[in-house]
């Protein structure tokens, strides 16, 4: 019965947009694609990471250009919240 209470653990990546830029993006981490769904003006990706290393945000603009949000380092097991906003076209980390 208790093998099943980690998979119920999600960590939580947030782009913040505050000039509504965005109009699409994914989440790429262990090899797997996790599309972002907007929420109001943020854009989140929630999932269980049960891999090692590291990904990335890719956004699509509304102007056509794209922008990438480095994840940095992911660890299973550890409950992580990344929090990013877009700025001017580019990807900036705000600190926790």
């Amino acid at each position: 019965m208790l093998a099943g209470c980690g998979s119920a653990l999600r960590d939580s990546f947030m782009v913040e947009d505050p000039q509504g830029m965005i109009v699409g993006g994914e989440l790429v981490l262990c090899e797997a694609v996790t599309p972002l769904e907007k929420v109001g003006e943020d854009w989140h990706a929630n999932l269980h990471v049960d891999c090692e290393g590291s990904g990335e945000i890719l956004l699509v603009l509304a102007d056509g250009r794209e922008a990438v949000c480095e994840t940095g380092y992911v660890t299973p097991g550890a409950l992580q919240d990344f929090l990013f906003r877009l700025e001017g076209g580019d990807c900036v980390a705000v600190p926790g």
